[in-house]
């Protein structure tokens, strides 16, 4: 899945308007996306365009309620991983950066 993002307002600050981001992630309210600065965040879904809305077929779903799910690629999908990534845990780090290689998704991060 590819979107771009609509603005440059405070809550997409680290995104670039116009340019093209791989989804590696998306729940009821949001889309997982590598932002500028390499990082794998949340933003809502309104502040993007969809440009292509193929899910990979690797991605597995977690629905909590009729309205409220979760999805993604099943090795960042565990319980508490982007926890672990935010807390600075090695092994999450490590296992984040080989998803990106392996799935060839190049963070571009700007200066």
């Amino acid at each position: 899945m590819t979107v771009v993002p609509l603005t440059k307002s405070n809550e997409y600050w680290s995104l670039t308007p116009g340019r093209e981001y791989v989804v590696i992630g998306v729940d009821h309210e949001s889309y997982r996306v590598v932002d500028d600065k390499g990082e794998p965040i949340l933003f809502p879904r309104e502040g993007f365009r969809v440009v292509d809305d193929a899910i990979p077929p690797d991605w597995v779903w977690d629905r909590q309620s009729d309205d409220e799910y979760y999805g993604g690629p099943e090795v960042l999908q565990t319980t508490g991983f982007y926890e672990d990534y935010f807390d600075g845990k090695r092994e999450a780090i490590e296992q984040f950066m080989q998803y990106l290689q392996r799935s060839g998704i190049v963070p571009r991060k700007t200066a």
